[in-house]
């Protein structure tokens, strides 16, 4: 069965929000069914690597965020060599790459341009690691890569790039995610499981841990095949397809990160157990 991971970040949050130490919440996620992590590269540190060890939680992707339209390129090389390090020493295969935006008034044509160089520069420092690069759609206006044609210029102009399809970040520039991974697939190499929701029920106690889409529609984060999205029906068809890469279950500000792993992994886990099962 494919590996479902949860976003390390939110074992953070939900340590806060419960007054949980990290260990047990690392150990109350792995008794919920989550085989493995997705890492914030900074985070990454020689204690969480015996706790992730000792709980049998395998990184299965490290992300960073770059400013590879604006930086120096010897800044650029430093932070790729490091991310690149912190993954292989954690035993991560995929690594995701957020290039950075596009600042107001400047050439987007260009600053993709420039991006795309240092994707390939990155992409070959990789392979010589054994680790795959990886863009996923992305929730901002001054992402390159909030659109399905904003991705598909890097895939297309970084030979060896990979694509992590984030199920709910299509919603956000109004696209829809069908047709962003028709597009996409043949470079489709691990999934990011994100829901939406309209319902206020999912709001915080303060009320702000929601995004406005390009239409000014509130978004709230919520359990996977709890919102809106088509997740299941995603799901399922990655795993006909043949999808063996791993899933990643994300929602970013929930108000209670402990309940929403447990419900998103409840779900997650049930569909891939029927897509599984023998058939008669």
């Amino acid at each position: 069965m494919a590996q479902l991971n949860a976003f390390h970040a939110h074992i953070l949050e939900a340590c806060a929000q419960r007054d949980l130490t990290e260990p047990e919440a690392l150990r109350q996620v792995k008794a919920m069914g989550y085989d493995g992590l997705e890492c914030d590269c900074r985070q990454l540190t020689k204690e969480r690597r015996q706790w992730f060890d000792d709980c049998g939680l395998k990184v299965a992707s490290v992300y960073e965020n770059y400013d590879f339209g604006y930086a120096p390129r010897e800044e650029n090389e430093r932070q790729i060599r490091r991310h690149l390090e912190r993954a292989v020493s954690f035993g991560a295969k995929k690594v995701l790459c957020v290039p950075g935006f596009v600042r107001k008034g400047d050439d987007p044509a260009a600053i993709r341009r420039r991006m795309a160089e240092e994707l390939c520069r990155m992409v070959e420092i990789a392979r010589s690691c054994g680790v795959t690069v990886t863009l996923e759609d992305y929730d901002n206006a001054a992402s390159p890569c909030s659109t399905a044609m904003g991705l598909w210029f890097f895939l297309q102009n970084v030979e060896g790039l990979g694509f992590t399809f984030d199920t709910g970040n299509f919603a956000y520039s109004l696209e829809d995610a069908s047709d962003g991974l028709h597009l996409l697939g043949p470079w489709l190499c691990h999934v990011h499981l994100k829901d939406r929701s309209r319902d206020a029920a999912f709001a915080n106690s303060k009320g702000d841990n929601w995004l406005a889409d390009l239409s000014g529609e509130r978004m709230y984060p919520c359990p996977v095949g709890e919102g809106w999205l088509e997740l299941e029906q995603w799901t399922r068809m990655l795993l006909r397809g043949g999808y063996r890469g791993s899933f990643s279950v994300e929602h970013f500000g929930a108000a209670d990160q402990m309940e929403a792993l447990r419900r998103s992994a409840e779900h997650v886990l049930g569909w891939m157990a029927e897509e599984n099962a023998p058939k008669a």
